[in-house]
């Protein structure tokens, strides 16, 4: 006699089969009605593209201007380096903003988001400008780069924006960089991207880089209120002459240039312009002025000593603004008043 669990067991199996059979017949008749099973989802693909590239945000100021170069010069260079960061793209320009302090710049670029800002100085070198430019890290507050060179048009300029652009690059991980754009024709810088100068094209800009030498010429003194506002910082003279007529050659060095420019005298010697910045300190509106004086003796038993004179002039920045012709007369004062007198013929303005 069978048990009443292995009737439930049996109805069990039953049931189950029947659904099995439901759901075959189900699918069956799907598929006759040209109809497909929802297929299982799969896995997404991890997309392969490469993620876009970052962008670094960049602040340009204003370039502090010294000397007698255009008031505008350094809003030139700023628009100048905007341009060519916009036109070569990969970077995010920040307008250039105005009449932020020096000491502020960190601050006012950390508030506009800036990875980095770029600032320096353009004083006037012959006919051209030297262009200080230094690189900034606003995260770190660091300068990371800087770069000393002379320029004399917009094109010159703007290959130094390139070289900035990529110093940025290279500290942001950022390696897909265009081609420099320098070597093509620049275009005149315009009041896009801050600073409101009107340049008038290349030309004018060129002209920013030139001085009014309508002063040059013979002169004996000038008078104090027309001197100028360029100092120069007298050091001490080198050359092969012995101590006595070197310390003499100083000494009648600053009184010499005094007739034409306001004077000062350095604390220590310039040692080929490295420390030149350190002389000027604070004023960089200034020049360190040296020379080198050699001496020979001509004749045998009435004879006289010949002395020649060089005068090297030195920018705040390190530059050699000017070496003079060798100036020979026979005596230290002669030489000296002859190289002072070329270069004031020449650079009337110390610049």
């Amino acid at each position: 006699m069978s048990r009443p669990g292995s009737y439930r067991l049996a109805a069990a199996f039953f049931a189950v089969c029947c659904a099995f059979a439901l759901i075959g017949a189900s699918n069956a008749a799907t598929a006759a009605q040209g109809g497909a099973p929802t297929p299982s989802p799969v896995p997404l693909a991890t997309s392969s593209a490469a993620p876009p590239l970052f962008a670094p945000a960049v602040l340009v100021y204003p370039f502090d201007v010294t000397g007698e170069l255009k008031a505008d010069a350094g809003n030139a260079i700023a628009q100048i380096f905007d341009q060519q960061f916009v036109s070569a793209g990969g970077l995010s320009v920040l307008p250039t903003p105005n009449g932020v302090k020096r000491a502020d710049f960190l601050t006012n670029a950390r508030g506009l988001k800036a990875d980095y800002y770029i600032s320096g100085y353009l004083t006037p070198v012959g006919d051209g400008a030297a262009l200080v430019m230094q690189v900034v890290s606003v995260q770190s507050g660091i300068m990371v780069y800087t770069k000393t060179s002379q320029i004399f048009t917009a094109q010159d300029a703007s290959a130094q924006a390139f070289v900035a652009r990529q110093v940025m690059f290279d500290r942001s991980g950022v390696t897909a960089v265009a081609a420099d754009t320098t070597q093509a024709s620049t275009p005149a810088p315009t009041a896009s991207q801050g600073a409101q100068v009107s340049l008038g094209g290349i030309g004018s800009l060129f002209g920013l880089f030139h001085h009014n030498k309508a002063q040059a010429g013979p002169q004996t003194v000038v008078a104090e209120a027309d001197k100028p506002t360029r100092v120069a910082i007298v050091s001490s003279v080198g050359g092969t002459a012995d101590a006595a007529a070197l310390a003499e050659a100083t000494g009648l060095l600053r009184p010499t240039l005094d007739r034409y420019f306001k004077t000062g005298t350095a604390s220590t010697a310039v040692d080929g312009g490295k420390n030149a910045s350190t002389i000027c300190g604070s004023n960089r509106n200034a020049t360190v002025v040296t020379g080198t004086l050699s001496q020979q003796r001509v004749g045998k038993f009435r004879g006289h000593t010949d002395s020649t004179f060089t005068l090297v002039i030195y920018t705040c920045f390190g530059a050699t603004l000017y070496t003079g012709d060798p100036a020979k007369a026979d005596s230290i004062k002669g030489a000296i008043n002859a190289a002072v007198d070329a270069y004031a013929k020449d650079h009337p303005g110390n610049s």
